[in-house]
């Protein structure tokens, strides 16, 4: 195409936009409300701009941080005298066990918040109080987001909480080589993060695929270990169909994939969730990477422990909620009974989500440590 066509397709693009506006302002007028100032083609080139908004939580403007850090500065202040400029450079220490060491720091809200370097990747990692460890691991494709609000709480009554986000997941770098599909290799990382903070015989409690890590941890820990709860968790392979997540991975671009994630939520929360709470929850696991969660599944649907239940030594505590569609109850209590001395605990009108979906979750859980002691 020749200049002149180029000239004549932007003067078209210039009408249809000034027809859109005058669409827009007169259904304002309809709605009795003004005209809504949104960005559209063909803006003037003198027109204000919105302010740049950088979206990265490593690299925040420094205009937005109210501790008046630059920005390579932000999340090595509260954690080291010395701050280290440029947001490329990362506060280096001697190196930890097993390939892990501790990199950037910062604090929010009182509680620690570090990113940890583990296998070379950073892995973000919150915590919260003092006392007995327990570990937190978060559902497939999530992020450590859905213990906001166990965390706290739970601290209070006593307990060192740590909550990471898993590799490529939440705030954490990805995996060496990509989105995992062995959940065999996050129960390793798990053990890495374990040594690198120092947690002597700590509780582990997770839920899906983070349920099965922790089995996966209780077969390879043992009494190093004070004890586990896997919630919404089996032994063996879970449901799912294995071709037709391959599949998925092919797609999973596809626009209608966060509605699929949004839906599929809502169709697990148990039936004595409230309607606005079963909402919330749904409408923040639309944020998962659709490439890490699938593989994720299929992680969950080959990833078999059940060989070693019988020399599992430290106390375990499976839990499932009643109304859960991804797991049938009935092998929940099978794996409980091959787990010498394990109790099932099946939750009624409770769906997938335990922790997103009892409201003051921390006390129960609290109750349910207290029996593994």
């Amino acid at each position: 195409m020749g200049h002149r066509g180029r000239r004549r397709t932007r003067s078209g693009l210039r009408r249809r936009d000034r027809d859109l506006g005058r669409h827009d302002r007169a259904a304002q007028r309809r709605r009795g409300g003004a005209p809504a100032d949104l960005p559209r083609p063909g803006r003037r080139r003198d027109a204000p701009r919105a302010p740049r908004r950088d979206l990265h939580p490593r690299r925040e403007r420094a205009d937005l941080d109210g501790a008046g850090h630059r920005p390579g500065e932000r999340l090595h202040a509260a954690g080291d005298a010395r701050p280290v400029r440029g947001h490329r450079q990362r506060l280096r220490v001697p190196a930890a066990d097993q390939g892990a060491r501790p990199a950037d720091h910062q604090r929010t809200g009182g509680s620690p918040v570090s990113y940890l370097e583990i296998d070379g990747r950073l892995s973000y990692v919150e915590q919260h109080g003092s006392g007995t460890p327990v570990l937190c691991l978060h559902t497939a494709g999530q992020s450590g987001v859905q213990w906001r609000h166990t965390a706290g709480p739970l601290a209070a009554l006593g307990y060192r909480v740590i909550v990471p986000d898993l590799p490529g997941h939440g705030r954490s770098e990805p995996a060496e080589h990509g989105p995992v599909s062995d959940l065999g290799s996050y129960a390793r990382w798990c053990e890495r993060l374990i040594a690198t903070l120092g947690l002597e015989r700590p509780f582990v409690v997770g839920c899906s695929i983070g349920g099965k890590i922790t089995l996966d941890l209780a077969v390879s820990m043992g009494d190093r270990l004070a004890g586990a709860v896997a919630m919404a968790a089996e032994a063996g392979p879970g449901r799912v169909s294995m071709s037709g997540l391959r599949r998925e991975l092919e797609d999973v671009a596809a626009p209608s994939r966060t509605d699929r994630t949004h839906l599929g939520t809502l169709a697990v929360v148990g039936r004595d969730v409230a309607p606005e709470r079963a909402e919330l929850i749904a409408t923040m696991h639309r944020r998962e990477d659709p490439a890490v969660s699938t593989s994720d599944l299929l992680g969950w649907g080959t990833h078999d422990v059940r060989a070693g239940l019988a020399r599992i030594a430290c106390p375990v505590h499976l839990v499932v909620g009643e109304d859960d569609l991804w797991l049938d109850v009935a092998k929940v209590r099978m794996t409980a009974k091959d787990i010498p001395g394990a109790r099932c605990t099946v939750l009624d009108g409770i769906g997938h989500y335990p922790m997103e979906e009892i409201e003051d979750f921390a006390p129960l859980l609290h109750s349910w440590l207290t029996e593994l002691r």
